[in-house]
């Protein structure tokens, strides 16, 4: 069964060429599938933790991010528009909160269903 796909309610759609929304969507597929597509599109970012991943999409005008988790679901943590290759510290920093707030409601969920 293919995990569902999460986003956080401060992620609002970015406004993605066709093309570029077409991409995203299969790579994000793949992930669904359990597939880990590789490199140079798709590079894990360990400084936020554990099958935490980036997703790469460069076009002439965006450097397009998408930072998301592997848990029970895909969790999408961040999208953004780059301009250069290195992540900011202060994505590293909302990815990590975000990543924690949701670890923590799948918690709950779990304490309630018992």
């Amino acid at each position: 069964m293919a995990k569902k796909i999460k986003f956080f309610a401060e992620i609002k759609s970015p406004p993605f060429e066709s093309e570029v929304r077409l991409e995203i969507g299969g790579t994000l597929r793949s992930f669904q599938e359990g597939e880990i597509p590789g490199e140079p599109m798709v590079k894990p970012i360990h400084q936020v933790g554990k099958l935490c991943y980036e997703i790469r999409y460069k076009t002439v005008q965006h450097n397009w991010r998408v930072y998301l988790a592997i848990r029970t679901d895909i969790v999408v943590l961040v999208i953004e528009d780059k301009k250069s290759d290195s992540i900011s510290k202060s994505t590293i920093k909302t990815c990590k909160s975000r990543l924690h707030l949701y670890e923590q409601a799948e918690r709950e969920l779990k304490k309630e269903a018992l």
